[in-house]
């Protein structure tokens, strides 16, 4: 399949032009932004000789049959409208739309024309977690009743919060309305049907004038049970937990930092899983580096949770079965992002 990969910040470089670079079925045939020197170093790079500026440009000049889209998400529904209705397969970097109404709109377009639709949510994807939400459904911890999940980190230790021009602080509620949906559509895989129970923010005195808010606690509400968000921006110590709550039991859901209080068994399963991820990043990394096209290198996230999606995103496309990301799940996402950061505007105006 022909791919057109339309924006070239890290994740359409360093994610999605190696997974298509090293996927049989497809060939990244064009590259588009619009800093012409990017294309041109970018295409150079990647032996990538049709190179764009504008998605018209693009469209109107060459033939691929999915565009995936990487630009900043205020550029997301222009872009994909122009690609579904030329008749192109749409993947795109989350969120599908900066609103429902423009969500709704891009999916309509494309069941009329027939075309997969679906946007990255890398996360859900890494093999660890996969595992985890597989023992989840197999009943191990009973119905789940609560989701919990806690990010601690410096305003200054994380690239897009330091950077006071970065894009993410033009969204609404800012850095929140692009970062929250990784922490909605994980939620998701456990209590789907959520609605907004709180949101509770919070904004120090300090230097970081560009963030909307510092802290965030957002309390999402499901027939079963509770998902509990926790965020903190101003913390020097970083703390990244998640963890699934059932009747019988509960699961951590990925690494964790040993914080005070913190039960043994969740120390002993971090050491478990960062020596299976080492390894196996190790090999695979080793693995790709032997195939010919050695210039689209990976970073580790790719290869851990944008490379299944994708290719399981083209493969349904070629065998017409279901997406990796299911509609509802998109929606879902999308329409509590939206709403929560309704509300952390309202709060503090």
């Amino acid at each position: 399949m022909k791919v057109a990969v339309v924006g070239l910040g890290h994740a359409g470089v360093k994610r999605h032009l190696p997974v298509y670079a090293h996927n049989p079925n497809t060939k990244v045939e064009a590259i588009c932004d619009p800093d012409s020197k990017k294309t041109n170093q970018v295409g150079e790079k990647h032996a990538i000789p049709n190179r764009y500026t504008t998605i018209e440009e693009l469209l109107n000049d060459i033939e691929v049959d999915v565009v995936d889209i990487c630009s900043p998400p205020f550029y997301h529904f222009d872009q994909a409208r122009s690609s579904l209705e030329a008749g192109k397969h749409v993947l795109m970097e989350k969120p599908m739309g900066c609103t429902i109404k423009e969500s709704e709109e891009l999916k309509s377009i494309a069941t009329k024309k027939g075309l997969e639709l679906s946007v990255i949510h890398n996360r859900k994807f890494y093999p660890d977690f996969v595992d985890k939400v597989n023992r989840v459904k197999s009943g191990e911890i009973g119905e789940v009743i609560r989701y919990e999940s806690r990010r601690y980190r410096s305003i200054e230790d994380f690239w897009k919060t330091a950077d006071p021009d970065h894009w993410v602080h033009d969204m609404k509620a800012g850095y929140w309305g692009e970062f929250l949906s990784h922490h909605i559509y994980l939620a998701y895989q456990f209590l789907d049907d959520m609605d907004i129970e709180s949101v509770n923010v919070h904004k120090h005195k300090n230097k970081y004038e560009w963030m909307v808010v510092d802290d965030l606690v957002v309390t999402l509400s499901h027939s079963n049970g509770l998902a509990i968000l926790q965020y903190v921006s101003t913390e020097d110590k970083e703390i990244n937990d998640r963890w699934v709550i059932g009747e019988k039991g509960e699961i951590p859901l990925n690494y964790r930092k040993q914080i005070k209080g913190q039960p043994e068994r969740y120390i002993n399963e971090n050491k478990v899983f960062f020596k299976a991820v080492s390894e196996r990043l190790r090999d695979k990394i080793s693995s790709f580096t032997e195939q010919e096209n050695t210039n689209s290198k990976y970073d580790a996230h790719g290869l851990e949770s944008h490379k299944p999606q994708i290719d399981k995103y083209i493969d349904s496309i070629i065998n017409d079965t279901n997406p990796p990301v299911s509609w509802d799940e998109i929606y879902t996402t999308n329409k509590l992002v939206n709403e929560i950061s309704d509300q952390i505007i309202s709060k503090i105006d």
